[in-house]
């Protein structure tokens, strides 16, 4: 990180701020110091609860706009609900473990068509 006093002022990454503290971005709390020197902590993040998190201007973690969700296969199914995925394969995905890939039942089909 960049940063000069000048004055009383000190300028970190092009913006001004007295002395004591200030924001650069959403993710960072600093504090500029008597002695020049510029102290930073960066914001902790929990995981996301799913498998395509966004991140949102403004905002320091990355958010599930869709809600939880996991991966069956290559497509992306919501949590907490049973999926159709094709005619003969129902998924779901695990319970709080949106990073393993959906548990899949595939019933016995013939041509693409389920038996019944």
């Amino acid at each position: 990180m960049h940063s000069s006093v000048v004055g009383q002022q000190k300028q970190s990454e092009g913006r001004m701020s007295h002395l004591g503290h200030t924001l650069p971005s959403p993710c960072e709390w600093c504090r500029c110091e008597p002695n020049n020197e510029v102290h930073c902590v960066v914001s902790d993040c929990a995981v996301p609860e799913c498998v395509n998190p966004v991140y949102e201007p403004e905002q320091c973690c990355p958010i599930c706009k869709n809600g939880p969700n996991c991966f069956a296969g290559t497509t992306i199914i919501p949590a907490g609900i049973e999926v159709k995925v094709d005619d003969c394969t129902i998924c779901r995905c695990h319970n709080g473990d949106w990073w393993k890939p959906a548990q899949c039942l595939r019933r016995e089909c013939l041509n693409g068509q389920a038996l019944s």
